[in-house]
């Protein structure tokens, strides 16, 4: 077993290590789960001294009223094999995945502040990884958004990067469901958008406002 601590994309990370491992022989199957439980007010008081926490206690992403973020908890875990196993064995197949990647910003002006040109990257190789040359099909991108003046801008830029030419939808589940951090991205993807995509439908920003 691996336990991973990289903030917001520790789930993710953990996902892309497990299909690493399935595809490379290392394992059949694999448990990828995350948690994020708030069991000491020491943190919440931390970050709100920083200014990081929205002091209305949502998260506003890519809306005017962008103030920071709201913390939630929960806990979440999903099982993952190789396609043809899942067939072999008669499993019920929620979701493929067709590819991973990860990287790092490099230098930032803070430790905190992501990197455009290093989202842009990744994301790229995402779909290179997975094969997919006509990237201009994809209908809907699930952000990061936590809601911050600096973050939401900046992640904007990097999909414009991708996407600009051909436009696409964006959306961002923190604004209804909080910053869930180590097992959100595994939360968002997998049991959120993964049964909304089967219905050709995904979650409208509650609290979004461009004024």
């Amino acid at each position: 077993s691996l336990t991973i601590r990289t903030g917001c994309s520790s789930s993710m990370i953990a996902l892309n290590e497990a299909c690493m491992a399935i595809a490379k022989g290392d394992c059949k199957a694999a448990i990828v789960g995350g948690t994020s439980l708030l069991l000491s007010p020491s943190t919440l008081a931390s970050l709100s001294e920083q200014g990081i926490l929205s002091p209305d206690g949502s998260s506003n992403t890519f809306s005017s009223n962008a103030n920071g973020y709201a913390r939630g908890e929960a806990i979440v875990a999903i099982y993952v094999k190789s396609l043809d196993s899942a067939v072999r064995d008669g499993n019920p197949i929620r979701a493929i995945v067709s590819g991973t990647a990860t990287n790092f910003n490099g230098k930032t002006p803070t430790m905190s502040m992501p990197s455009a040109l290093a989202q842009e990257a990744v994301i790229r190789q995402a779909y290179n990884i997975a094969g997919i040359s006509e990237i201009e099909r994809t209908g809907m991108f699930e952000c990061h958004g936590t809601g911050t003046a600096a973050g939401d801008p900046i992640e904007a830029d990097a999909i414009a990067a991708v996407f600009g030419d051909h436009g696409i939808h964006i959306s961002s589940i923190k604004p209804n469901e909080s910053e869930n951090q180590s097992f959100a991205a595994l939360w968002t993807s997998a049991f959120q958008h993964t049964p909304t995509i089967r219905r050709g439908k995904f979650f409208f920003d509650r609290r979004w406002n461009w004024r």
